[in-house]
């Protein structure tokens, strides 16, 4: 579904609000209400473009929390519902391929997520007892790579200030470095378990199809 990304974030913001304010509503009328909104909402992840929805709901989840929140930080209904939502957003995008052209329009997406952690630096959250909005955008962040491959980097080095020449380099540039480093060594022990196999004489005909 092609909608821009202004109204996206406004609907969005708009629907999660409500759900979140309604959450311990008793009325069967407002409940039914509630039930649709959060179908709704499910239907905007499932078929709108997932790099707008990211773009929108990294933007919601940076607003949502206090900047400056102290170390008994806990997160409000509305965070946890931008979260719970980032994750299943994330968590879909394993079933999607991506062509080059659609990859550049990730830039909104991974500009929203550097302006989170510019706004709510990792180093904040390891002195709180709660750091679940980071590790979802971290979620989302490593889904991404998985999909997008290195790609996703060099949309970090084009949309992100001076990114290449920081020392050290931003702290979502480091993500991202990191997350293509564990998807390399991933493939890496894949190939060799599968060879293993194979120089066993151990069922190759069936490793050699899972391999390539």
């Amino acid at each position: 579904a092609r909608i821009d990304e202004v109204s996206l974030k406004v609907i969005a913001s708009s629907v999660l609000q409500r759900l979140s304010n309604g959450m311990e509503v008793k009325e069967t009328a407002q409940q039914t209400f509630l039930k649709a909104l959060n179908v709704m909402m499910f239907r905007m992840l499932e078929n709108c473009q997932p790099q707008a929805c990211c773009s929108v709901l990294i933007h919601q989840l940076t607003l949502s929390v206090p900047q400056g929140a102290g170390p008994h930080y806990s997160p409000s209904k509305f965070t946890d519902l931008v979260m719970k939502c980032l994750i299943k957003l994330s968590k879909g995008l394993v079933s999607k391929t991506f062509i080059p052209e659609e990859i550049i329009v990730w830039d909104k997406a991974i500009l929203s997520m550097h302006e989170f952690l510019v706004k709510h630096p990792p180093s904040v959250w390891k002195k709180r007892s709660y750091d679940m909005p980071l590790k979802a955008m971290k979620t989302a962040l490593n889904h991404m790579c998985k999909v997008l491959g290195s790609d996703l980097l060099q949309v970090a080095y084009s949309v992100i200030p001076n990114a290449k020449t920081s020392n050290p380099p931003p702290s979502l540039v480091q993500y991202i470095e990191l997350m293509l480093k564990a998807k390399m060594r991933s493939s890496l022990s894949a190939i060799k378990q599968h060879v293993q196999t194979i120089k066993e004489g151990k069922d190759t005909e069936k490793a050699m199809e899972e391999l390539w």
